[in-house]
């Protein structure tokens, strides 16, 4: 049994320091697809998230907590409160919500601000959103993102270092860093609009510059020699041997993924295949998922494991790999058995014990894995 309650309003502090609203919109959009029950309460927290996020977006150049690439702005946080088993049946659902009018745009200001990787996060965000309404705004908001991240596309120091691959895109406005989350999120984004966006002519032609980014991105050394991709590039426009966190393998797979769908072409799929498996094999030993800061990951690594199991999931529809079936749903059933407190709520360590007391962050991974492991 799900309740479904919203935690709405914040604080502008608060608003500024937390850091899930775009992912979490993605996982209760996916939660959705797959359990009608909570579909009017999600498309409720959809339109209020639409139409109030933006106000809380204004607060450019004072992230001063962003350390590994996870959006900083909030408005209301949805979460899932499981108190039954893992299933998905057709018990009773509460639902918990408050009644909020329709939207029809995003205030003035939209989604933008001085970090791409935020402005990928909410991207992916509506487009998730847009699968489960088919409302056309959500879509053309994913749209006016992308063209924000674009106009800096192939402007870095390292954009010409692969030609004839000219790509890739800093970190920030500042250009402070070229992060490999940064840019597998501008080739997740470009290769989703390409399967999704039926203008004619398209203000940009997604699938070009979606196969464009992965050739930059395959050159630039970003994906080392273990089928595992390092943090980011050094000054000299090298793999910077960073740290081999879990989201930038799971934002590679469901760009891959959906690169792979939009083209018909199948090498894709057995990059990501070998990106998988790779990861697979650091991240999880023993088969269930442990993240390097593990056990003191902050707000942001606390949700990388989520996009993982998030990617692999998408990966597994187009290859329903009967090892990764099993991994997702041994994640899952870890996260349900070893890594939920006395309340019900999911910790940070999957493999348990819970530890330190859940929040946000590690709720919204966690419900990832179950939402992964219930849709294989």
């Amino acid at each position: 049994m799900y309740h479904l309650h919203r935690l709405s309003g914040c604080d502008a502090e608060s608003c500024r320091l937390t850091s899930y609203v775009p992912d979490r919109i993605t996982i209760i959009s996916n939660l959705a697809l797959i359990d009608n029950n909570v579909l009017p309460a999600v498309e409720d927290v959809l339109s209020n998230t639409y139409a109030q996020a933006p106000g809380y977006n204004a607060l450019i150049n004072t992230e001063t907590t962003k350390v590994m690439g996870m959006p900083s702005q909030q408005w209301m946080i949805a979460t899932v409160n499981m108190t039954d088993t893992p299933d998905n049946n057709n018990e009773d659902t509460t639902v918990t919500t408050i009644p909020q009018p329709p939207s029809r745009r995003a205030p003035r200001g939209g989604f933008l601000n001085d970090f791409y990787d935020d402005e990928g996060w909410w991207a992916l965000a509506w487009i998730a959103a847009y699968d489960l309404t088919l409302n056309p705004s959500y879509l053309s908001t994913a749209q006016r993102i992308f063209a924000d991240m674009h106009s800096v596309f192939g402007t870095t120091n390292c954009s010409s270092n692969t030609a004839p691959a000219v790509g890739g895109l800093p970190w920030d406005r500042k250009r402070t860093y070229i992060n490999a989350i940064t840019n597998s999120l501008y080739l997740s984004v470009a290769a989703h609009l390409a399967e999704r966006v039926t203008d004619v002519p398209p203000l940009y032609d997604y699938l070009s510059l979606a196969k464009q980014q992965w050739q930059w991105f395959l050159a630039s050394g970003l994906l080392n020699g273990e089928n595992l991709i390092n943090d980011g590039l050094n000054p000299a426009c090298s793999n910077n041997a960073g740290t081999i966190w879990s989201y930038n393998q799971g934002v590679l797979l469901g760009a891959l993924t959906a690169l792979s769908r939009a083209t018909g072409d199948a090498v894709y799929l057995a990059t990501a295949s070998r990106i998988a498996d790779a990861a697979i094999r650091a991240l999880a030993p023993d088969g269930v998922l442990v993240e390097a800061c593990e056990p003191d990951c902050g707000s942001d690594g606390a949700q990388f494991k989520g996009v993982f199991v998030r990617g692999l999931a998408e990966l597994w529809r187009a290859r329903p790999e009967e090892r990764w079936r099993g991994f997702l749903k041994g994640n899952a059933e870890s996260v349900w058995v070893n890594g939920r407190d006395e309340r019900g709520e999911l910790g940070l360590r999957w493999t348990g014990p819970v530890g330190r007391p859940a929040d946000a962050g590690t709720q919204s991974s966690g419900l990832d894995a179950l939402v992964a492991g219930l849709g294989v």
